[in-house]
Formats: C-alpha cells, sequence, structure tokens
C-alpha cells in the first residue's frame, strides 16, 4: 500500500502541469502523512481506494482522480437508501420512496452521532470537483454515496437527528435495505444497438422553438447525424429558437462540440485562449513523441489555431438559448464559454461545476499492487475569455435561475420555464 501511494503521488507529480495548483506542497504534504499513518496491510481494498482516492481529492482537480475498485460497482448487498444535498453549510435530504415525506428537505444534522456536514465532505473530497473546495453535487452519486454509509455504517440501521422544513427538530432511525430492491432510474432514450443516445430533441409549437438536449459530447458519428437532422428539421420548420440544455452534461470530445458550434456561427473562433501542457513520459507512452525537441518534464505554452465553420445550410439564424448548471462541466463548459464570449446567445441557470480555467484531458495508469485505475491531468485549458479573476470560476449564467430543493419533487423546471418565456419575447431582456 504504501508503495502505491508513493507510485500514485511520483506519477500525479512528473505527469500533471501543475499539481499544486489549487493546494500548497505543505498542505499536500500533510495530507500525505495522514493518509499512509491510516494505510494497514489488513484493510480491504475498498477501504485502501478511499484513502488514495481522498489523497488525490486534495488536489482539488475533476480530471486526476482515482477509481473506485471493480467491487465497489459490482456491490449487491444493502444500503440506507437516502439521497442527500450537499451545501457549502449544511446537509439536506432529498425526496425518496423509502422517506416520510414530512422528512422531505430536511437539514440532517448527525448521522450515528457524527457530523452529517463532515461526513458528505469526506465522500465529497472521493470525487473532487475543480478548484472547488467541496463537490456540492456528491448526493447526486447516490450509489457511491450508499456504499460509502454500508462501508461505515454496517448495513442494519442508520440514526439521524435533523431539523424538518417547518422547524421541528426530530430523530429517526432508517433500515437498510437491499440495494436490488430499489426501482431502478428512467432510462435515458437509447439508439437502436441499447447504447444510451448523446442527443434529445423535440420541437415545441407553440414557443417555435426547438428543445436540444445534450447529454455527453461523444460518439462522434450519432452526434454528428442526430444534430443534422435537429437543425434541418429547425430550418424546415422556420423555428426562431432554440434551446440547448447541458445541464448535467458531464462533457466528452471537444470534436463533437464543434460540432454544434458549426450550426450556429458562420464566424471563426476560438475555444481556448492557451493550452499548456506536461511532456512527461507517460504523456509519450500514451499520445506518442513530439517530432519537435522538447525536453521531457518540460510544460509547454500552446496558443490553438482558430476553428473556421464550414458551409452549412442548416445554420440556425434565431435567438439561441443555453441553459447551464453546477453540473455542467469539462467540454461542456467550453461550449459554454464560447457562446457566451462570441455573443452566440444567452445563458440561463447556474454557474458552471468546472472552471473556466481547467486541468483538463487526462492520461490513464495502474497503481502496482492494488491495480487501481487512475487518472491524471496532463493539459491546462483557459477557456476563452477566461481572466486571472475568472479562471478559478465557472462559465456564468446571464439570467441567473436557481431552483430550489422542492422543485425536484414537484417536477418543476424553473431555468426551462423561464427559458420559454424568453421565446415569446421579441427582446433577450425579460
Amino acid at each position: 500500500m504504501l508503495e502505491d501511494i508513493n507510485y500514485l503521488v511520483q506519477t500525479i507529480g512528473e505527469t500533471h502541469p501543475n499539481p499544486f495548483a489549487y493546494i500548497s506542497k505543505t498542505e499536500f504534504e500533510s495530507a500525505l502523512f495522514k493518509t499512509i499513518s491510516a494505510c494497514n496491510e489488513e484493510m480491504l481494498i475498498e477501504d485502501f481506494y478511499r484513502h488514495a482516492a481522498w489523497l488525490v481529492g486534495q488536489y482539488k482537480n475533476g480530471h486526476t482522480k482515482v477509481l473506485p475498485p471493480p467491487c465497489w460497482n459490482d456491490y449487491d448487498g444493502k444500503i440506507y437508501p437516502l439521497y442527500w444535498k450537499l451545501d457549502d453549510d449544511k446537509v439536506r435530504l432529498y425526496a425518496g420512496t423509502h422517506l416520510d415525506k414530512r422528512y422531505w428537505g430536511a437539514t440532517v444534522h448527525t448521522i450515528n452521532g457524527d457530523s452529517a456536514l463532515e461526513i458528505l465532505r469526506y465522500y465529497s473530497a472521493l470525487k473532487p470537483r475543480e478548484a472547488r473546495t467541496y463537490n456540492e453535487d456528491i448526493g447526486l452519486n447516490s450509489r457511491f454515496v450508499w456504499r460509502c454509509m454500508a462501508l461505515d455504517y454496517g448495513d442494519t440501521a442508520m440514526e439521524l437527528e435533523l431539523v424538518c422544513r417547518d422547524g421541528k427538530a426530530e430523530t429517526i432511525v432508517v433500515d437498510a435495505v437491499a440495494i436490488d430492491s430499489l426501482r431502478s432510474k428512467p432510462e435515458n432514450q437509447k439508439t437502436d444497438t441499447g447504447q444510451p443516445s448523446p442527443v434529445d430533441y423535440r420541437y415545441q409549437e407553440e414557443f417555435e422553438t426547438g428543445y436540444l438536449k445534450i447529454r455527453f459530447f461523444h460518439d462522434n458519428d450519432l452526434f454528428r447525424k442526430q444534430i443534422k437532422q435537429a437543425f434541418a428539421d429547425l430550418r424546415d420548420k422556420a423555428a426562431q429558437n432554440i434551446i440547448i440544455d447541458i445541464r448535467g452534461c458531464p462533457g466528452g470530445v471537444t470534436s463533437s462540440a464543434k460540432i454544434l458550434l458549426d450550426y450556429l456561427t458562420d464566424k471563426e473562433y476560438h475555444i481556448w485562449s492557451e493550452i499548456r501542457f506536461r511532456y512527461s513520459k507517460l504523456y509519450q507512452r500514451q499520445r506518442g513523441k513530439h517530432v519537435f525537441l522538447v525536453p521531457t518534464g518540460s510544460v509547454r505554452s500552446l496558443k490553438p489555431k482558430a476553428v473556421k465553420p464550414t458551409d452549412n445550410s442548416s445554420r440556425f439564424k434565431g435567438r439561441v438559448i443555453v441553459l447551464i448548471n453546477s453540473r455542467t462541466c469539462s467540454t461542456a463548459v467550453d461550449f459554454a464559454g464560447v457562446v457566451k464570449y462570441y455573443k452566440l446567445g444567452v445563458l440561463i441557470g447556474r454557474e458552471t461545476g468546472d472552471t473556466m480555467g481547467t486541468y483538463g484531458d487526462f492520461l490513464t495508469f495502474k497503481l502496482p499492487n492494488s491495480r487501481l485505475n487512475c487518472m491524471v491531468s496532463c493539459k491546462y485549458y483557459k477557456t476563452i475569455g477566461t481572466t486571472r479573476e475568472t479562471a478559478t470560476r465557472g462559465v456564468m449564467p446571464d439570467f441567473p435561475v436557481i431552483s430550489l430543493l422542492e422543485d425536484g419533487w414537484e417536477r418543476r423546471d424553473k431555468a426551462l420555464e423561464f427559458a420559454y418565456k424568453l421565446c415569446k419575447k421579441d427582446t433577450d431582456n425579460p
């Protein structure tokens, strides 16, 4: 285990362009000492994973992480079927079929006598968010949190001290249930091959508006086909508006983002103002060697070339509205940044999850003994329009729309409602 931890830290240090961008070396060394002290030969691989993941989480880099072992995802035992929301200063409960409605939205103070806030903050460090102290969306990784809690609190019952929305303090007991007994979430629209579709499209005749949901910027051939069909329909219907929903989009490949942008502008544009990468040995093995002389281990800075849109008979000329939130990440952030900087449309919702200056792209490696899979960022991207002040912030919406926790179980989408109101206006200022 000690060998794995040392290998992990060494590989990240040799590969990442700047591993100490968000944490000092002194702070990290303290976390490293804590991790080494906690490891022992008797612990389960799942426990070792959490120590290694927590350590890497201190880098606060969404593209640099340790992935759970296969046995984590194959877990079929009992769990506590609760859904969590982590805020900066409190933990709240989502709705759930195994939770009495009077506890929906309650603030949880303790879990089996331990601070609920500290517990969820710890879990959030296992799945880091770029430049952020805490990943507030950790509660949405329900199965991940369920496995953590099963390891920490057994599989019988859990006691919660909480305050309900009406201000009443209560102590409740939640029984563990078999994970297979839970109803699965509705599956995303799927293709003929059974794979999740990257794009969902529909046309709203009432608003003369197309709604385009981008689940992920992946699978160029399928993505290209679906985008082409959507914009051909918008052209044929003479649509006045398009709503592009990239909320919850984890990102993907830049080539797919360019495909979508090709339908929104006929002018040259830049996606990034600068790219930096470390020319490490791992980079050379997985990406190949450059033809020009670059010292191994050095960090190079590049100025990306402008992207030239192709001729496009279905290019959209109407109003463009883009929905963003805290789960808009990676390539989806770049897309939102281009839309904002070049004024291709307006952004509605919440600040994006990943930052405008992002340590993205990643290389992969395995730890020699535990065989845990790891990712390490090899590049730093500055989304177009990034300044020193905005580098550690996400892309900001033009119209902030903050949804309440209650909106989820009432099936209300305030950001989309706002977008449709905007579609009825003759101005961009509703």
